[in-house]
């Protein structure tokens, strides 16, 4: 005799339906953490502060946050007020780069807080003023660097092995002129090091691709070069597009190596 039919009583008592897996209610609060204050989004109403707690545990020790240090695991040092009690928090969509006292280091000075107790660690490597190679406009910012694949990984973009500040465009294999091989250059550095004042191209057998994040094999200090059909190239001119190897003055093309 098989079990009896689920009826409405049945129905009631097993709840609503369970959410999908891997799938997570919205969440509208979030913090942000600077040099002492907490910085919340308040545009929703139901954003939760989740800053508050802490705020209250730190007024009932008497004591204030202050900046990361490495002995806490990258948490907040914590000193006796000493009439300096923890300060409100600030509106994070209200609050301008020009009203934060930031610090700039190679280590975290910062954290961002949302759905209660995701944290990530904030570095400020660089503070900087728009320069014309920027996005003009302001719709664009904030401005994403990393971008992430299909599967959800994220793209982690290099900067250029020479210059150390712009992205990198360009990988270039055997090239007697680089530091390391391959190398990884923007296309101004790339043009510095390979083009003469007459427009010639130096080093002319040097094999040269786009760069592509998606290919960076960072865990292996190497790179994967997918198979591209090679492709002669002019004296004088450009890097060649993407799928092919650049080689000039007629010369036969250089064979890629896989690393």
């Amino acid at each position: 005799m098989g079990p009896p039919a689920a009826g409405p009583a049945a129905a009631a008592a097993a709840g609503p339906a369970a959410a999908p897996l891997g799938s997570l209610p919205a969440s509208h609060g979030s913090y942000v953490y600077l040099e002492g204050r907490f910085f919340v989004d308040v545009r929703y109403p139901e954003a939760e502060d989740y800053s508050r707690p802490i705020r209250e545990l730190c007024r009932a020790h008497g004591v204030r946050p202050t900046a990361l240090r490495p002995d806490r695991g990258w948490r907040p040092g914590l000193v006796g007020e000493a009439g300096q009690p923890v300060p409100e928090p600030a509106a994070m969509h209200e609050t301008r780069l020009a009203d934060l006292s930031v610090r700039t280091a190679n280590h975290p000075t910062g954290i961002f807080c949302h759905r209660a107790c995701c944290e990530h660690l904030i570095f400020i490597r660089d503070v900087r003023r728009w320069h014309p190679g920027d996005p003009p406009c302001r719709s664009a910012y904030p401005l994403q660097l990393r971008h992430r694949d299909r599967a959800g990984v994220p793209l982690v973009r290099r900067r250029c092995g020479l210059c150390e500040s712009r992205p990198a465009e360009l990988v270039t294999h055997d090239d007697p002129l680089a530091p390391s091989n391959p190398c990884i250059m923007c296309r101004e550095c790339f043009d510095m090091l390979h083009i003469s004042s007459r427009g010639e191209r130096i080093a002319p057998a040097v094999s040269v691709q786009p760069y592509n994040p998606a290919l960076d094999i960072a865990s292996q200090g190497a790179w994967a070069i997918p198979p591209a059909p090679p492709a002669a190239q002019g004296r004088g001119s450009s890097p060649t597009p993407p799928g092919a190897a650049a080689t000039a003055g007629g010369n036969k093309p250089t064979a890629k190596r896989r690393r």
